[in-house]
């Protein structure tokens, strides 16, 4: 079975479209998840929060200094950041 966003309706899973998350923000209520295309999620405390991946889905560098990654390159899935190597090193400037 597919897994289903629990903040939203869209699947995750199995269509072709898909919601990516851009982050957790901090709005004057409180946490939100905020989406890619400017969509924001409240998360509020008890709710479960539950993501997946995307049949063939990619994960992108996350950029650095709140600044989007210039060529959104691929990070591999083994590995425990979420920068590509030019922006982790901008990171740690």
């Amino acid at each position: 079975m597919p897994a289903r966003c629990q903040c939203c309706p869209l699947l995750s899973v199995g269509m072709a479209q898909a919601w990516k998350c851009a982050g957790l923000r901090w709005a004057a209520d409180g946490p939100v998840l905020t989406w890619v295309g400017g969509r924001r999620s409240a998360l509020v405390r008890g709710k479960r929060v539950a993501f997946g991946v995307a049949e063939g889905g990619v994960r992108t560098c996350v950029g650095a200094r709140g600044h989007a990654c210039p060529v959104r390159a691929g990070v591999s899935g083994r590995s425990t950041g979420a920068r590509c190597e030019e922006c982790a090193r901008l990171d740690r400037a």
